[in-house]
């Protein structure tokens, strides 16, 4: 949620927060339909480690793109 709020600003918290939690779950329910699918057609987990790592090389790349976020910025006062 920190990361959202500071990249995409807090009016737009919401749709963010939907879009992501929106393509984690369908990731989270096509990958264990995708896992099952590849070690019946290999016999072998050897390629779901290859394939996670993969992914998850994706995703360094998008998280190099993050604007950095000001050091020394007053974090807002919580509603009390």
């Amino acid at each position: 949620m920190v990361v959202l709020r500071e990249q995409f600003g807090e009016q737009s918290i919401g749709a963010s927060y939907g879009a992501v939690f929106f393509v984690s779950r369908i990731g989270l329910g096509l990958g264990s339909w995708a896992g099952g699918a590849i070690h019946d057609m290999f016999g072998t987990c050897a390629w779901l480690y290859v394939g996670s790592f993969v992914i998850g090389l994706s995703g360094v790349l998008p998280a190099t793109l993050l604007r950095p976020v000001p050091l020394g910025r007053p974090m807002p006062a919580a509603a009390t």
